[in-house]
This record gives structure tokens, C-alpha cells and sequence, in this order.
């Protein structure tokens, strides 16, 4: 074998290489095979309805989906339905249900609690959409089940960091009232009040705040320890904030969609 062809062999066991790695189907997480089986979309009114298939199997951009023709039909969203992917969440609906298309864009983020247990999403019109398992335990069962299951798991450093001392003289400093932002500095309308007494932190979100996530958080408390503050929710639930350049609050990364702290007349 002369030199050019050794070398085209060699390439060529490479490329089968890669494509072997690539074509491997990523593990599905403890929530994707807890939620994967049988669910019914709706339209608003529940007149228009399907029956799809979330599968625990990987395919580009998250998990396999299957559903019938008539889907199209009855639900012409579901004609660019590619992929879907989960999450948990500590509020109801307790877990998060994606649905992508080929691309990987959102087209259905099942994440607000609807009515008999059912998740709600709105599509880019702001058209609403429920889903809830067919014939099945619903989605808060589903993942306490799931939590049930697993070994008590050591807190992480940012959780051992929530509980220490707070720092009362940062606190009020900080202290005051404060616009509520999404992605690229969006208003949300929504505004909080964070009081502070020592080392104790009240916060209060004004009233006609139009942002879902946000009312569902309802911020209660909060505190400032080595230099995070931490928004606790109505529910125990807490979110941390890093300082930004801007003077304001920007919450970590890993808890979900963005969301600043701005302080007002800033």
C-alpha cells in the first residue's frame, strides 16, 4: 500500500471514528425516564386535542416524540414538533416539559401549572396550550415518585453559602426598591420592595405584576451572605443573585430564565 493510500485509510477509519461517537444516544436523565410515556395537548377551550408520545430516547436536540397524522391537523404547531426535553421545578406543575423544533428552538415550554394537574404553555401568538398525561400518574406525582428514589444528596457549596450568617451592614445598603428584568433588559412591569432590619430581609412584590415566574416566586425574604443575595419565595424556594456592573442584580446561572434586579430611577 504506497503513502497516499495508508493516509487516506487512516483518514477514513477517523471519520468512522467521529461518526460512531456522534451517532452515540446521550443517557436520559432520571426526569426524562420518569416522564417519557403517553400525554394529551389541548387548546384553550379543549376542543382541538392530540395525543403524542414522549420517548426516552435520544434523538437530535433532546428525546424522541411520536404522535399521529392528525396532530398536524388538529394542532398545526405540533407539525414542526422535533424533540422535547425536561427539567424539575420546585413549584408546580414540579416539572418542566419542553417541546423543540429541528433546530432546537422552543416552540412549547410546559412549565406554569394548569387546572386538575394538567402544565400550561403559550406559543409565540400567546396561544395557550395544556398538556397532562394520558391514562397516568400526573406530573407532581410523577416527580415525587422520582424524588422518593433517590439517596440523600450532600448540599452543594451555594446551598452551604444560603444558610450562613447574612451581612446586616451590606443589606442595607442594598435595600430599596427594585424593577424586575428579563433577557436583555426587558421590563416585566414588576417591581420589588426589599426592606432590611439588621440582618432580617422582607421583600414585597407590588401589586399588578404581569410575569407568571415571577408571581408564582412571590419573593418573601431575602438576605446578602459573602456577597450573594438570596430571593427566598413564598414556598421556601431561594434564587441567588450576582452583582452586576450596572449596579443591580443578576440572578446565576443554572435556575432557570434570566431574570435582574435593577434598582428603580437607575
Amino acid at each position: 500500500m504506497n503513502r497516499h493510500a495508508t493516509v487516506y485509510s487512516l483518514a477514513l477509519a477517523a471519520g468512522l471514528v467521529s461518526s460512531a461517537v456522534a451517532a452515540q444516544p446521550r443517557a436520559a436523565s432520571p426526569e426524562v425516564t420518569a416522564l417519557a410515556g403517553g400525554y394529551e395537548i389541548a387548546n384553550a377551550d379543549g376542543t382541538r386535542k392530540c395525543l403524542v408520545v414522549l420517548r426516552a430516547a435520544s434523538v437530535p436536540g433532546g428525546h424522541g416524540v411520536g404522535f399521529t397524522p392528525h396532530c398536524r391537523i388538529a394542532l398545526p404547531i405540533m407539525a414542526s414538533v422535533a424533540a422535547w426535553t425536561a427539567e424539575p421545578l420546585k413549584e408546580a406543575p414540579h416539572a418542566r416539559i419542553r417541546l423543540h423544533n429541528a433546530v432546537g428552538a422552543v416552540l412549547l415550554d410546559f412549565s406554569a401549572a394548569g387546572q386538575d394537574g394538567t402544565a400550561s404553555a403559550r406559543d409565540v401568538t400567546n396561544a395557550s396550550y395544556s398538556l397532562k398525561p394520558h391514562a397516568s400518574a400526573s406530573l407532581e406525582k410523577r416527580m415525587a415518585s422520582l424524588q422518593a428514589q433517590r439517596p440523600a444528596v450532600p448540599r452543594t457549596a451555594a446551598a452551604a453559602a444560603a444558610q450562613r450568617m447574612p451581612d446586616p451592614v451590606t443589606m442595607q445598603q442594598v435595600a430599596g426598591t427594585y424593577s424586575l428584568l428579563r433577557d436583555k433588559g426587558r421590563e416585566t412591569g414588576c417591581t420589588v420592595a426589599l426592606a432590611a432590619s439588621g440582618g432580617q430581609g422582607t421583600a414585597k412584590l407590588a401589586t399588578g405584576c404581569g410575569d407568571a415566574g415571577i408571581t408564582v416566586f412571590a419573593p418573601t425574604a431575602w438576605h446578602i451572605t459573602d456577597g450573594t443575595l438570596w430571593l427566598v419565595g413564598g414556598k421556601g424556594q431561594r434564587l441567588s443573585f450576582e452583582r452586576n456592573r450596572r449596579a443591580g442584580w443578576d440572578k446565576g446561572a443554572g435556575q432557570g430564565a434570566v431574570l435582574s434586579l435593577m434598582r428603580s430611577g437607575n
